[in-house]
């Protein structure tokens, strides 16, 4: 697992390194983990990964959804790990070995 705490990092490291989720929150300083989402899903090395992202306003997360750059899955917070682990269960969890 990796942790970090700015969106122009974040999008570094997902350049030049190879994730196979990443949750992101919406409030991320430097850049929003919306635009980061963006950005990770308009690069054709990076789109395929599994992004989700989280956040305190439903209305962004309502709007981000809509975008043709939307993470595979979105979570108002505060979020239950229960429900992170749901999603990545329903969207590739057995590639990851995450199935039952």
């Amino acid at each position: 697992m990796t942790i970090l705490a700015d969106g122009e990092i974040g999008l570094a490291r997902a350049a030049s390194d190879r994730f196979d989720i990443i949750l992101l929150s919406g409030e991320l300083p430097g850049m929003s983990g919306f635009r980061l989402c963006n950005r990770i899903k308009e690069d054709p090395s990076t789109r395929d990964v599994t992004t989700f992202v989280m956040s305190t306003s439903v209305a962004d997360l309502e709007a981000h959804r809509r975008l043709p750059t939307h993470a595979n899955a979105y979570f108002r917070r505060p979020v239950s790990l229960m429900d992170v682990v749901a999603q990545i269960r329903a969207c590739d969890g057995v590639a990851h070995g995450l199935a039952n």
